[in-house]
């Protein structure tokens, strides 16, 4: 009972001080810190898979084979079909592997299970696509299916022959079961030998945008109203090991066949790399936000570039700025509007380094202001309105301040 008591007491002062009458004074004649409106944004980063899985609509996992180059996870042969992997004669120089199957007849083919499965909507239509070369005696069928493939959800008859040239195919399928552990599904009504690579199974999109967002991720962003989107992370910019699995936006750009995708070392996954520089800039408007791009200074975890040899690093930035701000008459702004975006995405806050100002010149911080200043000088000239983020202590100080003349 004394416990009963004690909590009781507890309460009864809790209530009591909730209901006291409380006076505050404003002094308007005497206004505190200014907070700017531009505050408040968003902050995306490709880690537990919140774009590849997440975010971005592709509902299928390693669409292009990439994920392994000695075998084809999230792949299963149905119905005796038999599954190999393929490294010669691919569809382009950006392919590194695709998937060449032997069907056997009787709707023999392949699933993907999708990122812990694909998510069946009863009434949602859905466009399967992916290039294909070969011999079949059939024809092929796309299909949403239950686990053992057995159970068709949802089908669609592909046109076309399969002939010995890469082409790319396209079906409309539309599901009439709610299942959110389906797989997708390419079986043969006969015989053949036949190699796919970069297939893909999208739903609508946010906005309807091509090879864009969930609608319903995407729109609970919208609903929060924000200000910026920093993107396109934090230690995903940097990438770990190796300088060529950091984020290089030149690689995530025009149609998805083209994009070789990367490992994201830094976060253990391979990802598509279909939510790419170009959607990032796409959303960002669509969300009514600023774009905030985030730049890599030449700094990895476990490396870097020297700082008198940053120019390749310089160079990456500003086309990335070309491709977003530049005329149609620029190189890259060129690139946007074949894109689909003619008109500029105008980035207007850059950042220069993710955490890269730390105490330990090992922890990724190595001479960050002379590098801050290089990326600074180049960027200024050419955008002089730009405004430039740069980076403080992030860890272990409870008042991080810019530590050198150079503003």
């Amino acid at each position: 009972m004394k416990v009963k008591t004690s909590l009781c007491t507890f309460f009864i002062g809790i209530a009591s001080t909730l209901s006291a009458q409380v006076t505050i004074d404003v002094n308007v004649n005497k206004p505190g810190v200014e907070v700017s409106p531009m505050l408040y944004g968003i902050f995306f980063e490709e880690i537990n898979h919140a774009g590849d899985g997440g975010l971005y609509a592709e509902l299928l996992r390693n669409r292009s084979l990439e994920g392994d180059k000695n075998r084809f996870p999230h792949y299963a042969g149905v119905r005796g079909a038999v599954l190999s992997l393929e490294k010669k004669g691919l569809l382009n120089n950006a392919q590194k592997c695709a998937l060449r199957v032997r069907f056997s007849g009787n709707a023999s083919g392949f699933t993907n299970e999708g990122f812990w499965g694909v998510p069946s909507v009863k009434g949602r239509t859905y466009t399967a696509t992916f290039w294909a070369k070969g011999k079949l005696d059939g024809k092929l069928k796309v299909v949403l299916t239950d686990k053992k493939g057995e159970a068709r959800y949802g089908e669609a008859q592909v046109e076309g022959k399969i002939t010995g040239k890469w082409t790319k195919y396209t079906a409309k399928l539309t599901s009439h079961v709610n299942d959110n552990k389906a797989y997708f599904g390419i079986i043969a009504s006969g015989k053949g030998d036949v190699v796919f690579d970069v297939m893909s199974l999208m739903p609508p999109t946010f906005k309807n945008r091509e090879n864009g967002c969930r609608p319903d991720l995407a729109q609970l962003l919208y609903n929060l109203k924000p200000k910026f989107m920093r993107f396109p992370g934090g230690c995903y910019v940097e990438g770990q090991g190796s300088p060529d699995n950091a984020f290089h936006w030149e690689r995530t750009i025009g149609p998805i066949e083209q994009r070789p995708g990367h490992l994201n070392a830094n976060w253990g996954y391979n990802v598509h790399d279909g939510l790419g520089f170009h959607e990032f800039l796409q959303l960002a408007e669509d969300l009514g936000a600023k774009p905030l791009y985030v730049v890599n200074v030449g700094l990895w975890h476990g490396g870097k570039t020297p700082v008198d040899s940053l120019q390749g690093w310089i160079d990456e930035c500003m086309n990335a700025l070309e491709y977003a701000n530049g005329d149609v008459t620029t190189k890259y702004g060129a690139m946007r509007a074949a894109n689909g975006h003619p008109a500029p995405f105008n980035i207007e806050y850059l950042e220069i380094g993710n955490e890269n100002n730390q105490p330990d010149p090992n922890a990724q911080s190595d001479r960050y202001y002379e590098r801050f200043k290089k990326f600074k000088d180049a960027v200024l000239a050419k955008y002089p309105h730009m405004h430039l983020i740069g980076n403080v202590v992030a860890w272990g100080n409870d008042n991080p301040k810019w530590r050198v003349a150079n503003p």
